[in-house]
C-alpha cells in the first residue's frame, strides 16, 4: 500500500513539474504564422506577453520572440528561460521549455537574436551594471556558453538593427553611468558588431542634432526592417516618427499620412505589437485587439523624405584615413616626378632630340671614372694593363678585365656624348703600331679641349 502511494505521489509530482514547463496558449494568427512559416523572422518587435511564466524574480518581464529554421522560440526577458513550440491543437498551441538555466538576473534588455539558426544574447542589465558580453544558447547541454569578443560596450535593446546581410547588428550604446566603479560614458555611440568574427566596433558619435528630434530615452516602439538593410522605423513620439538607416548612415522623417496614422495605433489607445517586415509589407497585431488578428501594409523608401541628416559622425571612418593615404600618395608622385623633370632638363637640352643616347640620365663621371680620364689626359696613351690597375683587376681572367674596361668605357663615352651633345666618343680605343696585340687608350685633341673648355670643375657621383 505504502509503495503504491509513493508511486502515485511521484507521478503526482511529474505532472505538476511538466506542467509547470509547458504551456497551452491561445493560437492566435501571428503566432500561427510565425510558426508555419519556413523561412527565418529574425526582426520580431514589440512582442507582446504570450506566456505569463509564473515564479519569476521580478515582474514584467519582456518576452523575445525568434523564428529560425529550427523553429519558434521565445525567451524570458533577464531570465535566460527559452521556450519553444512544439505543437498545436485546435486552437491553442503548446510550448515547452527547453533550457536548464539556473542563474538570472544579469541579462534584462539584451539584444536577443538567431544567427546560422544558433540563438544568441549580447548585453543586458543586472548586478549593477549594463554589460557587453556575448552568450549563446547550446542546444546540446541546454545551457547559456559566455563568447569571447574583442571588446565590451554597454549594450541594451532599445534600438538596433541588422546590416544588409544579416551577418552583423547596428547598436545604438546609450550615456551610461557605473554605480559600482567608473568609467562612466554621457555620450550616445553608434556601435558595428560582426556575427561572424565576434568583433564590435564603434562607428561614431550620435549627431546632436538627431539627438532630440529622435527623444533616443523615450521609446514607445521600434520596426526592423528587412527589405531597407539595417534600417529602423522608430517611434518616440508619435508626431515624429524617423527612419533610422545604420546602413547608410542618415535620418529620414515619415511623410505618409497613411503610415503615420497605421504606427499611430488606434483611438482606443491599442498599440503595434509583434511587428516585423517580410518582401516589403510590415506585419502587426493590435494590443487590445483579442484575436491578436496579423495585419500588415506595404512600406517603402519613398514613404519618408528624400532630405536626410547625418545620424553620427564618424570617429575614424575609413574614407578619411584613405583619403589621407591618397594625399600623400598623390605628395610624393608628384616630389620624385619634379625631381626626375629636373634633372632630365639639366641632362638633356630642348634642342637635343637628335644626340645620341639623349635617354641616358646619369651624366656625371663617377670618381673612378675621373681618375681613369686623368690617366689617359696624364699619359697620353693608357695601356691596357695600366687600366687594369686602375680598376683593381690586374689579377683577373682576360675575359673579366676586357668585360670590366668595356663597361667603364661605354659609361664614359655615353655620358660625354649626352653632355657636351655630341657624336663622337671620349675615350678611343686604339693598337700599337709595333705590336698589335697591345691596346692603349687615348683622348683626342680635338675632345680634350672640350672637356677641359666646359668641365672645368667636373661634377662626382658617390
Amino acid at each position: 500500500m505504502i509503495k503504491k502511494l509513493s508511486f502515485a505521489c511521484l507521478l503526482i509530482t511529474l505532472s505538476h513539474f511538466s506542467i509547470a514547463q509547458s504551456y497551452w496558449i491561445p493560437k492566435t494568427p501571428f503566432l500561427d504564422f510565425c510558426f508555419r512559416y519556413k523561412g527565418d523572422i529574425n526582426n520580431i518587435t514589440n512582442g507582446s506577453h504570450f506566456l505569463k511564466v509564473k515564479n519569476l524574480s521580478g515582474s514584467n518581464h519582456q518576452e523575445s520572440i525568434i523564428k529560425n529554421k529550427s523553429g519558434l522560440f521565445i525567451l524570458i526577458d533577464g531570465t535566460g528561460k527559452v521556450f519553444k513550440a512544439f505543437d498545436t491543437l485546435n486552437k491553442m498551441m503548446l510550448f515547452k521549455r527547453i533550457d536548464s538555466t539556473v542563474f538570472e538576473g544579469y541579462n534584462a534588455g539584451a539584444i536577443n537574436y538567431s544567427f546560422h539558426n544558433n540563438i544568441y544574447s549580447l548585453g543586458g542589465n543586472g548586478f549593477w551594471h549594463i554589460n557587453g558580453q556575448l552568450r549563446l544558447f547550446d542546444s546540446v547541454t541546454k545551457e547559456w556558453n559566455g563568447i569571447r569578443i574583442n571588446q565590451e560596450f554597454h549594450i541594451v535593446n532599445r534600438n538596433f538593427s541588422f546590416d544588409k546581410d544579416g551577418k552583423g547588428l547596428f547598436i545604438v550604446q546609450y550615456p551610461y553611468e557605473n554605480v559600482i566603479s567608473p568609467p562612466n560614458d554621457s555620450t550616445f555611440s553608434i556601435l558595428k558588431f560582426n556575427c561572424e568574427t565576434n568583433q564590435i566596433e564603434k562607428l561614431g558619435q550620435l549627431n546632436s542634432d538627431v539627438r532630440l528630434p529622435l527623444n533616443l530615452q523615450e521609446v514607445n516602439y521600434k520596426i526592423i526592417l528587412k527589405s531597407i538593410p539595417g534600417a529602423t522605423i522608430f517611434c518616440s513620439n508619435y508626431s515624429n516618427i524617423y527612419l533610422i538607416d545604420f546602413e547608410h548612415n542618415h535620418v529620414k522623417k515619415l511623410i505618409n499620412n497613411r503610415v503615420r496614422t497605421i504606427l499611430m495605433g488606434r483611438s482606443n489607445g491599442s498599440l503595434l505589437e509583434n511587428t516585423f517586415e517580410l518582401g516589403g509589407k510590415v506585419y502587426y497585431t493590435l494590443s487590445k485587439d483579442p484575436n491578436q488578428t496579423l495585419n500588415s501594409f506595404e512600406l517603402n523608401l519613398s514613404d519618408f523624405s528624400n532630405d536626410s541628416i547625418p545620424l553620427y559622425y564618424p570617429d575614424h571612418p575609413s574614407f578619411y584615413r584613405l583619403g589621407i593615404i591618397m594625399l600623400c600618395l598623390i605628395l610624393l608622385f608628384g616630389i620624385i616626378t619634379f625631381v626626375i623633370r629636373k634633372k632630365l632638363k639639366k641632362a638633356v637640352s630642348p634642342n637635343s632630340n637628335n644626340s645620341p643616347n639623349r635617354e641616358y640620365k646619369n651624366y656625371y663621371f663617377s670618381i673612378q671614372e675621373l681618375e681613369c680620364i686623368d690617366a689617359i689626359i696624364k699619359q697620353v696613351e693608357l695601356p691596357a694593363q695600366g687600366l687594369n690597375q686602375l680598376l683593381g683587376v690586374a689579377n683577373k681572367s682576360e675575359e673579366v678585365q676586357r668585360m670590366i674596361r668595356s663597361n667603364l668605357l661605354k659609361s664614359i663615352n655615353d655620358k660625354f656624348k649626352v653632355h657636351f651633345q655630341t657624336d663622337t666618343d671620349f675615350v678611343e680605343r686604339t693598337k700599337s703600331e709595333k705590336d698589335k696585340r697591345y691596346v692603349y687608350y687615348t683622348i683626342s685633341k680635338a675632345n680634350l679641349e672640350i672637356y677641359q673648355r666646359g668641365l672645368k670643375s667636373p661634377k662626382k657621383i658617390h
